[in-house]
């Protein structure tokens, strides 16, 4: 079996794998560890919504990386992990993205970090597909930049901790980000739909991503429907509830307002006879 499993991939051109490969299954490994480290998922997160966000901007992703880049590896004999390996980076940023409460400076050098290696990997993948002149260098200082703000950020962590308090331009600045969460999904639909647009003459994997997306979107706003009406309903019950209680409490304190002013009267007639 193993050697049937060889002689399979083998023949598969663009499953290269040579020593050197190793370094970067090891970098993406790395990354993975260490955004895993700093992921919270607490009880007041929306995780239904949090997930259908998350598939909706992979399957964008999904569906640009291959049809720029995975489809033509075969004919540039160039590893498929390093494009699989973009878009593992890339969903473990949308998860630290998606999951993080406030982003404080080290959460950013994190994010920042995933991003520009994505960045770096897949322009490089897509100049070499494109056959389009350009400059090794230009992406050292990239991948140079990447781990090194991964480093800092541990630093940061190390030093100062993950407990400050959220002030004022903390809390103003969540809203912000939290507003972005909210456009992620459908700015991932409309790029899809641009770009599908655009490459109208070969978008078969385009067409298929935007179907995926819209789907999971349509998909997503049902069940944030029926969650809000379930909300709903339960505020009105409580509504419903606190006003019962009111009135009860009302009643009562109406009764004991009566009581005081007939033991008031007795006082004023006993004490008036007294006199």
């Amino acid at each position: 079996m193993t050697l049937m499993t060889s002689r399979y991939f083998s023949q598969k051109e663009f499953l290269y794998l040579e020593w050197n490969d190793s370094f970067y299954i090891l970098q993406i490994g790395c990354f993975l560890i260490a955004f895993i480290c700093k992921i919270r998922i607490d009880e007041h997160h929306n995780l239904l919504k949090f997930t259908f966000d998350t598939c909706i901007v992979m399957a964008a992703a999904i569906a640009f990386s291959w049809h720029f880049i995975i489809r033509d590896l075969q004919t540039q004999h160039i590893f498929i992990g390093y494009p699989i390996g973009d878009l593992i980076l890339f969903f473990g940023a949308m998860i630290f993205y998606l999951v993080s409460e406030k982003l404080s400076p080290f959460r950013v050098l994190i994010l920042s970090s995933l991003l520009i290696q994505v960045v770096a990997d897949c322009s490089y993948l897509f100049f070499t597909m494109m056959n389009i002149p350009f400059s090794e260098g230009l992406f050292y200082p990239l991948w140079s930049l990447s781990p090194l703000l991964l480093g800092i950020a541990g630093t940061l962590t190390i030093a100062n901790g993950d407990t400050s308090p959220v002030t004022k331009n903390k809390i103003h600045s969540l809203k912000e980000s939290i507003t972005l969460r909210l456009l992620l999904p459908y700015i991932s639909v409309i790029l899809l739909f641009i770009i599908m647009i655009s490459q109208h003459h070969d978008s078969i994997s385009l067409i298929i991503g935007s179907e995926a997306a819209i789907l999971l979107l349509i998909v997503r706003h049902i069940f944030a429907s029926l969650v809000n009406q379930t909300l709903l309903a339960k505020y009105h019950e409580l509504t419903e509830e606190l006003e019962l209680k009111i009135g009860e409490r009302t009643e009562e304190l109406s009764s004991k307002n009566r009581q005081l002013l007939s033991a008031a009267r007795k006082m004023k007639y006993m004490a008036y006879h007294d006199v």
